[in-house]
């Protein structure tokens, strides 16, 4: 059986779409005016461990350098073995809330695997989650958080993307 890929819906558009400008783009927001002023380097030595960031989900020409600031402290605290991503569901596809549960998701820099495991148990101890690939097919929100992270990290850690529609009466 083949591995489930998710193809990247909003490369080229919200964000560069090959690997080398998506890189400059990525540098770009980092050092931009509005960005934190340059780019952060893994260091041997932590600053901390974040535990979550709250970053926008616009095309990175209008939020790039915003979302910058963030991912410029994550980037200085302990490398994540497992990041789970919310974003909001625009298109109004599947589920209320959906993870995705399996294979990959690719960006223009690479393959980021689901962590399959973690996802499993997510859907298994909520009657809210259910495990729906339709809710992110042409979603950004999620997608445009991963070039950052791999900018810094590669490929070296997963993913638990949940799209969520229903966000006010849960």
């Amino acid at each position: 059986m083949a591995e489930i890929m998710r193809a990247p819906a909003v490369a080229g558009t919200f964000y560069k779409g090959t690997a080398e400008t998506l890189g400059q783009q990525i540098e770009n927001c980092y050092t931009h005016p509005l960005g934190p002023g340059k780019v952060p380097q893994l260091s041997p030595k932590k600053e901390g461990n974040i535990l979550g960031l709250v970053s926008p989900h616009a095309g990175y020409a209008y939020s790039g350098p915003v979302a910058a600031w963030g991912f410029h402290q994550v980037i200085r605290g302990q490398i994540p073995e497992v990041v789970v991503i919310l974003g909001p569901n625009h298109r109004g596809f599947g589920a209320s809330i959906a993870i995705s549960g399996k294979g990959r998701w690719e960006t223009p820099l690479g393959k980021i695997r689901i962590d399959e495991e973690l996802a499993k148990e997510i859907v298994e101890i909520s009657p809210l989650v259910r495990f729906d690939d339709k809710a992110h097919q042409r979603e950004h929100s999620l997608e445009v958080q991963l070039p950052f992270l791999q900018y810094s990290y590669g490929q070296s850690f997963k993913i638990v993307p949940i799209c969520m529609m229903e966000q006010t009466s849960l």
